[in-house]
């Protein structure tokens, strides 16, 4: 997994994750519904195809990604090294988690308290959190919002990935030992776990993020060798499409939820082999965003993609096919303009929180 594809993909993954929480169903403003996706059969299929089949790749990406950069040219591992990744990876990942969880909490209170007539008003009021309450919202809100039940989300839900992530990081080296003693068997029993369906504990990592952490690992502790080589970019991207046309036609079919998670490793596998291949066809590399741009695009959405959803359609009221398709793809694009517009007046004004935000990435 060379590093200038991991480049190349850090801003269209982030994207991506954002497009997952752009698809909306039902939304309900001033405890009211204001939408329901059933009244537009078109909307539903493009939109479930674009974020509930392909964009979910992205996450299962950014695990193999991070699993593999941790290994990557490592020389075996002793308490001194170990030591030095969990303390970079205190500022990279807890700090911004705190930070941003802190934010999203405010911006509740804020929005409960001045503008009610936007939220759902079905969370716990922030006022009335208790020292139970406050706990939960940093690790898992099912207790203070009743939307999110039993799905073990902070209060900024995309951070969700970050928790995890630093945990698998935390108990790299067990990860370390299961690859170097079982070689390929410890992501093969892992990848039968999880193609299977076992669930692990609402407050445990789930068997997703360790079988793709733990498959990065392993391509960074024994080197890409001779991965995808042999079969070309357009074999892996027709059989990704055939699974994600299987997937979509077989929506009520009792083997779909084995079907998704066969068309997320795959997926993943063809994000790589494509990316690969456009960037081996190029002499110079593309410009890309800013691996802290990247990360703020990812943990500022989960606020402004809700308001901006509940806003749009209290004021435009979309009521074709065409104008909810329009209102679906301009939520991602306003919500990374958004995005801009904060950054980089911030990252040239006040350096120092934009670093903090972002976990120092530049």
């Amino acid at each position: 997994m060379p590093l200038e594809v991991i480049r190349f993909l850090r801003f269209p993954l982030s994207v991506a994750i954002l497009v997952i929480h752009a698809h909306f169903s039902e939304i309900a403003a001033g405890g009211r519904q204001i939408f329901d996706a059933a009244d537009f059969p078109v909307y539903g299929s493009v939109s479930y195809i674009l974020s509930e089949i392909v964009a979910r790749v992205a996450v299962p990406m950014f695990f193999a990604i991070s699993g593999y950069l941790f290994f990557r040219n490592a020389p075996r591992p002793d308490m001194t090294v170990y030591t030095q990744k969990i303390r970079r990876r205190l500022r990279s990942l807890v700090v911004p988690y705190i930070c941003w969880n802190l934010i999203s909490i405010a911006l509740f209170w804020a929005a409960q308290s001045f503008l009610p007539q936007m939220m759902a008003g079905v969370n716990k009021p922030v006022a009335d959190y208790s020292f139970a309450d406050w706990c939960s919202a940093f690790w898992n809100t099912s207790r203070i919002n009743p939307e999110v039940a039993g799905a073990g989300y902070p209060t900024a839900y995309q951070f969700w990935f970050i928790r995890d992530l630093f945990l698998l990081q935390l108990f790299s080296p067990l990860v370390y030992m299961a690859v170097r003693r079982l070689k390929f068997w410890a992501v093969a029993v892992l990848g039968v776990l999880w193609l299977g369906g076992f669930k692990s504990g609402t407050y445990m990592v789930n068997v997703q993020a360790m079988f793709f952490f733990t498959a990065g690992a392993y391509l960074g502790i024994n080197g890409m060798g001779s991965f995808s080589r042999n079969v070309p970019w357009y074999v892996f991207a027709v059989v990704y499409a055939a699974i994600v046309a299987a997937e979509y036609a077989g929506l009520q079919n009792v083997f779909r939820p084995y079907l998704h998670r066969l068309g997320l490793a795959w997926g993943v596998a063809t994000v790589y082999v494509c990316s690969a291949a456009c960037l081996g066809k190029t002499e110079k590399q593309p410009r890309v965003p800013s691996a802290g741009f990247s990360f703020f695009v990812f943990a500022f959405f989960n606020m402004p993609v809700a308001f901006v959803t509940r806003f749009m359609f209290q004021t435009l009221c979309p009521s074709s096919e065409a104008a909810v398709l329009a209102v679906y793809f301009a939520i991602p694009v306003m919500t990374v303009l958004a995005a801009a517009v904060v950054y980089f007046p911030l990252r040239r004004l006040c350096p120092a929180l934009a670093d903090v935000l972002v976990g120092w990435r530049k």
